[in-house]
């Protein structure tokens, strides 16, 4: 899975290199580079987006999440998250979900399978007298 995070971090500095404005592919740069755990490089990057738009909940979030790891037994720096995520949390409210997620999706059967990396989801739809199912969504979690 680490492969795919900086294959897709590699691609946002190009962009980035490319003077794309943008404030997601600085959101999604700082995103694989926390995955990757290069923290302090990701904090740099959710700065920037903070820079263009200081209400951006999910730069808030991932900037206080990375703040975390940062921390050693000699500095914790949990007061600093706290305020990080009360600024995401501030700035999330009276956001609405979009209607088609809102609605959610239709599932009656979840596949569950697992590797030392990730476990995948699989939200199965089984119709009676079908001997098919429909996959109609499909979650990976990677837990490091």
């Amino acid at each position: 899975m680490s492969g795919n995070y900086k294959r897709a971090a590699n691609y946002y500095k190009r962009a980035i290199r490319a003077k794309y404005p943008d404030v997601i592919v600085y959101l999604r740069y700082a995103d694989a580079l926390r995955m990757q755990e290069d923290y302090e490089e990701a904090i740099s990057y959710f700065n920037k987006v903070l820079e263009i738009d200081s209400s951006h909940a999910a730069s808030w979030f991932g900037k206080g999440t990375s703040i975390i790891y940062t921390s050693t037994l000699g500095d914790i720096k949990m007061k600093e998250a706290v305020s990080y995520y009360k600024n995401a949390i501030k700035f999330s409210k009276g956001k609405k979900m979009k209607e088609d997620v809102a609605s959610g999706i239709y599932s009656n059967l979840v596949i569950i399978n697992q590797s030392p990396t990730e476990f995948v989801l699989d939200f199965v739809t089984m119709m009676p007298g079908f001997s098919k199912a429909k996959v109609s969504s499909r979650i990976i979690l990677a837990p490091q």
